[in-house]
């Protein structure tokens, strides 16, 4: 059994396991998130979707166009947030893996 930063039981991760499948399925997900934010066609869809969404159906005529620049603005730097956020870091972080699992 392993404690949490308050002193409670915690049995998210166990020292004495092999394997701990919490910290295997988020590192699994992190590596197919990766993946899916790499890819070019990803950020094309979102700038598409974030248009149609946000500018054409929630703007006014004036400031569609406006609202379109601001999204082929923010959403490669909202990718490329994600990704420095879903590292391996993250999940020793929050106690989820231990400090020794790698990617």
């Amino acid at each position: 059994m392993s404690w949490d930063k308050e002193g409670r039981e915690s049995n998210l991760q166990d020292p004495g396991l092999e394997g701990n499948l919490i910290c295997d399925a988020c590192l699994q997900l992190s590596t197919e998130a990766q993946s899916v934010l790499k890819n070019p066609d990803t950020e094309k869809t979102l700038v598409e979707l974030f248009s149609q969404m946000a500018c054409e159906n929630l703007m006014s005529p004036k400031m569609k166009s406006k609202c379109v620049d601001l999204v082929r603005i923010y959403v490669p730097d909202l990718l490329g947030a994600l990704q420095s956020y879903l590292q391996p870091e993250l999940y020793t972080e929050v106690r989820v893996c231990k400090p020794e699992v790698q990617l």
